[in-house]
C-alpha cells in the first residue's frame, strides 16, 4: 500500500518535534536550524540553542510508515559537521595504527 506523503510538510512537522533545547529546555523559538543535507527520504539538520549554545545533529527520515528522527547532542558547529561528514571513514587499520603509536609513545616516556 503506497501512501501519498508530502515530504515538505512532514519535514516541517519533524522540525516542530525538536522545538526546545534538550540541554537547557528553553523554548520560545530559541533553536536555530540549518539543513546540512537533504534527500527525498531524509534531512540532516543542525540545531543550535541561542540561549545555551548547545547543538544537536538530527536525522529526520520520511517513509511510508511515517516520520522518524534520531538526534545527538554535539559540540560541532554546522560547518564542522559538514566537513567531518564528507571525510573518509576511519578504518580498523587506522585504529590499530593509532593504538601502536600510543604504545610506542608510552614506552618512550617510561624509558626517560
Amino acid at each position: 500500500m503506497r501512501h501519498n506523503l508530502n515530504p515538505n510538510s512532514l519535514f516541517d512537522e519533524g522540525i516542530k518535534l525538536i522545538s526546545y533545547c534538550p540541554v537547557c529546555r528553553h523554548k520560545e523559538k530559541m533553536m536555530e536550524a540549518r539543513v546540512l543535507e537533504e534527500t527525498e527520504a531524509a534531512h540532516l539538520i543542525h540545531l543550535r540553542c541561542h540561549k545555551c549554545q548547545a547543538a544537536v545533529l538530527a536525522l529526520i527520515m520520511i517513509s511510508p510508515a511515517g516520520l522518524n528522527s534520531v538526534g545527538m547532542i554535539t559540540d560541532l558547529s554546522a560547518d564542522d559537521a559538514v566537513k567531518f561528514k564528507n571525510l573518509d571513514s576511519i578504518s580498523i587499520e587506522d585504529v590499530l595504527e593509532l593504538n601502536q603509536l600510543g604504545r610506542l609513545r608510552q614506552n618512550w616516556i617510561e624509558g626517560l
